[in-house]
């Protein structure tokens, strides 16, 4: 079986099956076909679901007076003026609040999708109903 064939099996480049062989032969084929995905540390995240809400509740306040609205930069020094975080920058800042307005994002995209499936199903079904009692009335014979 050459290259290309394991890689069309496989739905990978014949690149990446290359690559995969080099590790085999130089680090062994456990560690070859284990991803490197699974390798990767990650970073451990900036802030736990405590600060985030903390985070979330600030930025939905009412801004500090003499500001239309909070900064990136006043909400990171806010956090660390309440002893919320130790430290923050305020991309950090930013990007919570992006990642938080994303998810939200999703979650109404979600309930407006799912109200228009209730009131379709909700709409048949009252015509259904309707139907079926429009044919008994129809159907009932006048008393003589």
């Amino acid at each position: 079986m050459c290259e290309a064939d394991v890689a069309g099996v496989c739905a990978i480049t014949v690149k990446t099956v290359q690559r995969i062989r080099k590790r085999a032969v130089e680090e062994g084929l456990d560690i070859a076909i284990e991803s490197k995905f699974n390798q990767r540390q990650r970073p451990a995240p900036k802030l736990d679901g405590e600060q985030h809400a903390h985070l979330v509740t600030l930025a939905s306040s009412t801004p500090p007076e003499g500001r239309i609205r909070w900064t990136m930069e006043l909400l990171a020094d806010k956090l660390v003026e309440l002893k919320i975080v130790d430290s923050i920058s305020d991309t950090t800042v930013w990007r919570e609040l992006k990642k938080r307005t994303a998810e939200d994002w999703a979650w109404q995209i979600k309930q407006r999708v799912l109200m228009s499936i209730f009131q379709t199903l909700t709409a048949f079904v009252w015509l259904w109903i309707t139907s079926i009692l429009m044919h008994r009335l129809h159907s009932i014979k006048p008393l003589s």
